[in-house]
């Protein structure tokens, strides 16, 4: 494995770091940033396992194993026949839409039912992300496998799915073939040149709703790789200081475990982020150190931004690379009524991103 990284510093790893919720009246930057752990050069944690989903129920549920899909709605002959050829173009998009940060005081439904279509090549379905039984389901029969139809409604949560699209490299130009997404709050039409590499989170209305997009053009026989998804939010009424918690899903829609860590600033006025990421028996995987920043061309200053950095194995080997994009409301988390260990119960914030491991 590639860039393998010795660490020669006595690390202390101790147990996971404690953290209390604040109220309006929170203490000072300072004050709080104390009880984060942020130079340590994995802040703090240690690489052993924890019990399935750190024991929080907070994350487990509201991040769960994605739900595989009926094979009915990739039931089509030119679909299989595409997915055994040679000469193919294979792109992967992730759309998720509604109140990314989560919203507890959202009473209404917004109607989300819409479809995404492609001019040429088929849509398979991956995984479908949150929907409620009952409320959300894809439409079925689909008409081809070019069109791909869903019945969606979010209040203070969010839904999506995961696709790959495939195209014969004879019959597409990427510059002109269209794959468009439309909703009733959110519509766009993308060339296909744009989903080369592509992550956005765009805001849709007043209320708060966003839509959350990444795509890939695949290449074969690459490392693995995939997204992560989660939540990133502010201790409280604090700038600089926060947790985030999700889930890893590779490229192709398994679902790789859970992360938990923390944001903040160290001594050395660094703004960091430390983490750890156990698979879905709570098995230790890796930790995850990086930095990140403020989105100067935000709407709302420091309300949104952006981290990159590593994960590394338990003998501190860098395994790969992780990055994406955050939001996070202003307002930041509310107290918590128990164990400090847990995460905020109604905490504002999201965040998106996408890791690959190194190649040998």
């Amino acid at each position: 494995m590639k860039n393998a990284i010795i660490i020669t510093l006595a690390l202390t790893l101790a147990g996971l770091f404690i953290l209390t919720g604040c109220s309006d009246n929170s203490a000072s930057s300072d004050a709080e940033g104390s009880l984060l752990n942020m130079d340590d050069f994995f802040g703090g944690y240690s690489p052993t396992d924890e019990a399935p989903a750190f024991g929080d129920e907070e994350i487990s549920r509201n991040f769960p194993e994605p739900e595989v899909v009926s094979s009915e709605l990739n039931s089509f002959d030119d679909l299989t026949s595409i997915q055994g050829e040679p000469d193919v173009s294979v792109y992967s998009m992730r759309i998720m839409w509604g109140m990314l940060e989560y919203d507890s005081t959202v009473t209404s439904l917004t109607d989300w039912s819409g479809s995404l279509t492609v001019d040429t090549g088929c849509i398979k379905v991956i995984n479908k992300i949150l929907f409620e039984p009952g409320q959300d389901y894809f439409i079925r029969p689909r008409t081809d496998c070019q069109t791909l139809e869903w019945v969606s409604f979010t209040n203070v949560h969010y839904d999506g799915i995961l696709v790959f699209m495939y195209f014969r490299n004879a019959d597409f130009d990427p510059a002109t073939t269209n794959v468009v997404f439309e909703t009733g709050p959110y519509s766009r039409t993308f060339a296909l040149a744009e989903l080369d590499s592509l992550a956005e989170i765009v805001d849709v209305d007043d209320l708060g709703n966003k839509v959350s997009i990444e795509a890939a053009k695949l290449e074969r026989l690459e490392c693995p790789e995939g997204y992560l998804e989660g939540r990133w939010v502010r201790s409280g009424n604090q700038r600089i200081f926060g947790q985030f918690y999700g889930r890893f899903i590779s490229l192709d829609g398994l679902f790789m475990g859970h992360v938990k860590g923390h944001w903040g600033v160290n001594s050395e006025e660094e703004k960091l982020f430390f983490g750890k990421w156990i698979d879905h028996i709570g098995r230790f995987q890796g930790f995850l150190r990086g930095h990140w920043g403020f989105d100067d061309t935000a709407r709302e200053a420091e309300s949104s931004g952006w981290y990159e950095g590593n994960y590394f194995s338990a003998s501190l080997t860098n395994l790969g690379t992780l990055n994406g994009n955050w939001v996070s409301h202003h307002r930041g988390s509310m107290p918590n009524s128990g164990a400090t260990d847990k995460v905020p119960k109604h905490a504002r914030g999201f965040f998106h991103g996408t890791w690959k491991q190194y190649c040998n």
